[in-house]
């Protein structure tokens, strides 16, 4: 990319008055030193009504007027909800049209991503050569099972997406062929070739995409979910392990926790299972608490909290930094699912804690914001020399401001009886405690399962 970005660079200054056209899915433009000889622009999605458009230009082919009626029905759905409902996918021409063979054998549409991902794939493993829409023959090059062919695939997304910590999507057919090398030789299958296999992915399954002497998934969607999958029909201490390893790494991708997280929770649905509580947050809650010495999660050293104070001297303690990026996704994972946290109001200390070089920051209305430099800087000064919260609302009350809030640690909060006092009544100590009575509930619930005996019906 740097050598052909050069290279640009060197043709738009030597023939400045030509105008010059670059398309490129990975934009040069961070390489190239002078930035102003290109205006970049990026390609947007399918809009509806363009997606619906591309639908009426595929009826119209001669191989497809025979299904007219399947396509209308299509066009209404995409109309009255499809196409919002599955975005990401009815603005991806390819994935559209994947869509609309799915709908053609069955117009419900699956609700969870997870489920429509694997009904898409046994539609193209089964059905790729049948298509009644489009007559498309394309022969497998290998002669995998479905289900053999499932595994392969969810090994080759889980490798390149946990293994570049879901930061690469796009690789060289070297690298490609090489991790399908290993996915074959991990799995037993070194008589098939890699070649073979990368050609059926491409053709027969469309799931990687060729452009230029790049290979790219089709969608994130497809390589999210079957890494997903992968670590998903592995053994429960295997899981467990893996996540008590790589989701409390400290440049570990947010992104990988979330979407491990979103598919293990529609496949638990699916079958029946509770891996995401199991095998996921509770080893990796535990092994969090092991590793800060068995503290409670309220006693954790390392989650800063930010104070919000009022013009009426009240406030609440809140989250700043969790200093995990697996505790902060399991925390918007609980009020979203398990427990809904409230602001407070509570009255707040009359003094302010002692904390050396206190930056505290305050917001105040858009009407309001007619304050000179001079004034501005005076308050700032002011506001942060506060050391009484009644100083603060008077400040407040003669500025008109919304609200001032500052930045507090545990540790902090434990030297002021006051302040620890409010703080076990914040909305911050009321997740935490939540989620240290989560782990208790969840672990006695895990071993009680564990001693469940199956009822077997014996035939007589």
């Amino acid at each position: 990319m740097e050598q052909a970005a050069t290279e640009i660079e060197e043709l738009a200054t030597k023939y400045s008055n030509n105008p010059i056209l670059v398309t490129s899915r990975k934009l040069p433009f961070n390489h190239i030193n002078n930035a102003s000889l290109f205006h970049p622009y990026q390609t947007n999605g399918l809009s509806k009504d363009e997606a619906i458009a591309l639908i009426r230009r595929i009826s119209k082919l001669p191989i497809a007027q025979q299904k007219n009626e399947v396509f209308e029905r299509f066009i209404n759905s995409l109309e009255v909800e499809l196409y919002d409902e599955y975005l990401s996918f009815a603005e991806n021409p390819i994935l559209l049209f994947l869509m609309l063979q799915m709908f053609e054998r069955n117009a419900s549409f699956p609700t969870e991503k997870a489920t429509f991902i694997k009904d898409s794939y046994r539609l193209l493993y089964k059905e790729h050569d049948h298509s009644k829409l489009v007559a498309l023959t394309r022969e497998f090059k290998t002669n995998l099972p479905e289900s053999t062919m499932m595994r392969v695939i969810s090994h080759l997304c889980f490798l390149t997406y946990f293994e570049n910590n879901g930061k690469k999507s796009e690789f060289t057919e070297s690298e490609i062929l090489s991790l399908l090398d290993r996915v074959l030789n991990n799995e037993g299958l070194s008589l098939t070739r890699a070649e073979d296999l990368l050609a059926d992915l491409i053709t027969c399954l469309c799931i990687i995409h060729k452009e230029g002497q790049s290979y790219y998934f089709v969608h994130n969607i497809f390589q999210e979910f079957y890494a997903a999958n992968y670590l998903y029909d592995l053994d429960n201490e295997v899981q467990e392990q893996f996540f008590k390893d790589n989701f409390l790494a400290e440049d570990m991708n947010s992104r990988l926790i979330d979407t491990t997280s979103e598919y293990y929770h529609e496949l638990d649905k699916e079958f029946n299972k509770k891996k995401l509580k199991y095998n996921i947050f509770l080893p990796v809650l535990e092994e969090l608490k092991r590793r800060n010495e068995g503290r409670d999660f309220v006693e954790l050293d390392t989650i800063s909290y930010r104070v919000i104070l009022s013009p009426k001297g009240e406030g609440d303690i809140s989250f700043l930094d969790f200093g995990s990026v697996f505790l902060s996704y399991f925390t918007f994972f609980v009020e979203m699912h398990y427990f809904s946290v409230q602001d407070k109001n509570l009255p707040l200390p009359v003094k302010f804690p002692k904390i050396k070089d206190m930056e505290k920051i305050f917001t105040f209305p858009i009407y309001h914001d007619n304050l000179t430099d001079s004034e501005y800087f005076q308050l700032r000064f002011k506001i942060k020399n506060l050391k009484l919260t009644s100083e603060a609302m008077e400040l407040m009350e003669k500025y008109k401001l919304d609200l001032i809030y500052f930045f507090i640690d545990y540790s902090t909060i434990c030297k002021d009886d006051a302040w620890l006092k409010v703080f076990k009544k914040s909305s911050a100590y009321e997740c935490l405690n939540f989620i240290e009575d989560w782990v208790t509930k969840t672990r006695t619930e895990k071993e009680a399962d564990k001693r469940k005996i199956p009822i077997l019906n014996f035939k007589k």
